[in-house]
């Protein structure tokens, strides 16, 4: 059997103010509407997935890629393509592997502790009224080299 390669790895996550993503050198990261403040954090993570895979479909798209997350449940419901405990999430999972399947993406999602995960977790936290920004890449390899 060939070994699997992942090239694009985004680092993902989301809390009740918004959600943040790491690929590369480069971040995203946006705020939630009133609407999808009401939904559970769960919910909330998947989306937050969904949304760094359309926003990095160029360099995502005919590619195995392994996201990092700190949320079990994001973990389950994507490497399982769903589950039967919830309704909402098997829809959304459903709709996300879909979605994954026309633009040639195969997801594998890795559950990281939130100290891995510190550069998306704060970042999601933080509201920022200003979109356009990103890690300075000399702090990025200080951050991949300690961590």
């Amino acid at each position: 059997m060939g070994q699997l390669f992942c090239l694009p790895r985004p680092t993902v996550d989301a809390s009740l103010e918004g959600w943040e993503a790491v690929c590369r050198h480069l971040n995203i990261n946006d705020s939630w509407s009133a609407g999808e403040k009401l939904l559970h954090i769960n919910q909330l993570k998947l989306l937050a997935v969904f949304r760094v895979f359309k926003a990095f479909l160029c360099l995502l798209s005919g590619n195995v890629v392994q996201v990092v997350t700190d949320n079990m449940t994001t973990t389950y419901h994507i490497n399982e393509q769903g589950s039967i405990h919830s309704q909402h999430l098997l829809l959304f999972a459903v709709e996300f592997w879909e979605w994954c399947m026309q633009h040639h993406i195969f997801p594998i999602v890795k559950m990281s502790l939130s100290l891995e995960n510190v550069i998306a977790d704060h970042l999601s936290r933080t509201s920022s009224t200003s979109h356009e920004w990103e890690l300075h890449q000399d702090a990025f390899q200080m951050v991949l080299r300690r961590w």
